[in-house]
């Protein structure tokens, strides 16, 4: 039960603008034992599916019930709701504060994230994307798949394809989610197990930067 309240609050996590669920991870202590229970699925198959299925399942419903609810907040409240959103975000940032080793990195990945500002704003992106997007934000801690959504106009997008379920969506989402995290849980178990500090401190410039996506 506890893993799957967890699981609720990183859903949650995943639909409000700003908020990363990979953060609300790594403040329950969950982050690490998702990354090595997926990439070490086979080495205990029961444990790490009674773990994944817990979180999840989670996950899936916060999406699926909350998503009506931020569209029908994001479209009628736009400001006031992003400033919350604002608010919010900067509550993580004292978590990974401790884990920081260089603040030079926190500056590239800051200026990087910020290089997103000369991306059109109402790109019309595919379902592909949005789905790579989604694997970038939920894997990657501190990167905010929700404010990158809002910076390419695409935030209602998301939304609609969790309240009406077009199959072919869900396909092609489904798709770009896959093949981009199975690359990226490499990735990312790597550097934690290498560069754990540096890691931290890319990830506070994403945190930070993805506020001042938001509002753009």
């Amino acid at each position: 039960m506890k893993n799957f309240l967890i699981g609720l609050l990183i859903g949650i996590g995943k639909i409000i603008p700003g908020v990363s669920g990979s953060i609300i991870a790594i403040r329950f202590n969950v982050y690490e034992k998702l990354i090595n229970s997926i990439l070490h699925y086979f080495h205990d198959v029961k444990k790490n599916t009674i773990f994944l299925t817990s979180i999840f399942s989670g996950v899936l419903i916060a999406i699926v019930s909350f998503s009506k609810v931020m569209m029908f907040f994001y479209i009628r409240y736009h400001y006031i709701t992003l400033i919350i959103f604002a608010l919010l975000i900067l509550s993580g940032v004292k978590d990974i504060l401790r884990e920081c080793h260089s603040y030079y990195l926190t500056i590239i990945a800051f200026i990087i994230s910020l290089m997103l500002i000369k991306l059109p704003f109402q790109y019309n992106i595919g379902y592909l994307e949005l789905g790579i997007i989604e694997a970038i934000s939920i894997i990657i801690p501190g990167i905010s798949g929700t404010a990158i959504y809002i910076s390419l106009g695409s935030y209602e997008k998301l939304l609609n394809l969790f309240i009406s379920f077009p199959i072919k969506g869900l396909i092609s989402f489904s798709t770009g989610f896959i093949l981009a995290a199975i690359i990226l849980l490499k990735i990312i178990s790597y550097l934690f197990s290498k560069h754990k500090k540096e890691t931290y401190s890319l990830i506070l410039g994403f945190l930070i930067a993805s506020i001042i996506l938001m509002f753009i």
